[in-house]
């Protein structure tokens, strides 16, 4: 911690898909003496994804979600892209990275291939943002109502949420520079399937648990091994 200029750290350790021992040190933000804690949530970044994963594929196997029927069945033709490869963007395509979108566009510009869909690996969060706008259609829900009643709340996840409000930001740890100097929190202005997740070490230990064997914890989906899976072809 000293020689990365980390000023506070959670651990949660798993073993037999449970919580064995959880460890915290330092504080929550360099220029403050409050020690981080089994409480303190951190921002979870990319980490929102996988958990975002879950809850699609709980869909999948449930029937209510066909991981391989284009988006675009799913959402009204205002919210489309002005893309003539839309088509063939399912939600398999998007969870295993195929989509050909960018990671990030810039703010302000219009949505742009990169590649063909379904050829080549390329990170995108611009793609999940494009599969959360189809799930948020198909159920009717916000995303973060969607996450809370499909994977957080069955899974006993009570300290994560894809939207933190500035009134709880004194929960979470401090954001800060690589030379440990604090620096302002990260904020979307609407919840995102890949970035804006917050979170405990214990809570998403929790999930992981959930995915180290399927079915055992309370909650979790009881998923033969491969069964809805989203297998990536390219």
């Amino acid at each position: 911690m000293r020689e990365a200029h980390v000023p506070g750290l959670g651990l949660s350790l798993m073993r037999d898909a449970r919580v064995a021992w959880q460890g915290f040190w330092g504080r929550k933000r360099a220029d403050s003496e409050e020690p981080v804690t089994e409480q303190t949530i951190f921002q979870a970044a990319s980490l929102s994804k996988p958990l975002f994963a879950y809850a699609v594929l709980s869909l999948a196997q449930q029937g209510t979600f066909d991981l391989d029927r284009p988006l675009t069945a799913y959402l009204p033709a205002a919210s489309l892209p002005d893309d003539p490869l839309v088509e063939r963007i399912s939600g398999r395509v998007v969870l295993c990275h195929l989509s050909g979108w960018p990671n990030w566009r810039e703010e302000g510009q219009p949505l742009t291939r990169l590649r063909e869909p379904g050829k080549r690996f390329g990170y995108s969060g611009e793609g999940f943002g494009y599969l959360q706008q189809a799930i948020e259609a198909l159920t009717g829900l916000p995303l973060e109502t969607f996450m809370q009643q499909t994977a957080c709340a069955p899974l006993g996840l009570a300290r994560s949420s894809y939207l933190w409000t500035a009134g709880e930001q004194a929960a979470c740890a401090g954001a800060h520079d690589a030379t440990g100097q604090p620096m302002p929190p990260f904020s979307l202005a609407t919840p995102h399937a890949a970035a804006s997740l917050h979170t405990t070490p214990a809570d998403y230990a929790r999930f992981l648990c959930a995915m180290l064997e399927p079915g055992k914890i309370p909650g979790s989906l009881p998923l033969a091994r491969g069964d809805a899976a989203p297998t990536c072809q390219a």
